[in-house]
């Protein structure tokens, strides 16, 4: 697998918008990462956006980054909002570590696979971690 450049293009919110999408995290609930099979809280930081990289960004760097376990503890006296955007490749193209991410050092950790998304929904509903499908042993 080769990398290839993408030209993505965003539309970003206006700054007084990403500001009450913050306060309203702090302040209604908190984002949370397994560590250690503890829950961990992962603080908001001003002037700053989370992004999660997801699975197939850990499997494409042959896990140089982390997809964590995560989830949202709510608040029951304030409202919160959350949008959770998906970004899946298309389901006949092939995924897997990109080939300059693999030598002896750091040996290829994933297979290949196409159709991650069906994967990943599948092994979600049934509680599981579906990354853990296609490590290498």
């Amino acid at each position: 697998m080769s990398v290839s450049s993408h030209h993505l293009h965003f539309l970003l919110p206006k700054e007084d918008t990403l500001e009450k999408l913050r306060s309203s995290l702090d302040s209604a609930g908190c984002f949370q990462v397994l560590i250690n099979d503890k829950w961990a809280r992962v603080p908001i930081a001003a002037d700053a956006l989370l992004v999660n990289l997801g699975d197939q960004m850990q499997i494409v760097s042959n896990g140089i980054f982390k997809s964590p376990v995560h989830g949202v503890v709510t608040n029951s006296e304030r409202l919160r909002i959350s949008a959770a955007l998906f970004n899946e490749t298309d389901p006949e193209k092939e995924i897997g570590p990109v080939d300059c991410l693999v030598d002896e050092q750091r040996p290829r950790l994933y297979r290949n696979v196409k159709n991650y998304a069906l994967i990943y929904y599948k092994r979600h509903q049934k509680g599981k971690v579906a990354i853990e499908t296609l490590k290498i042993s």
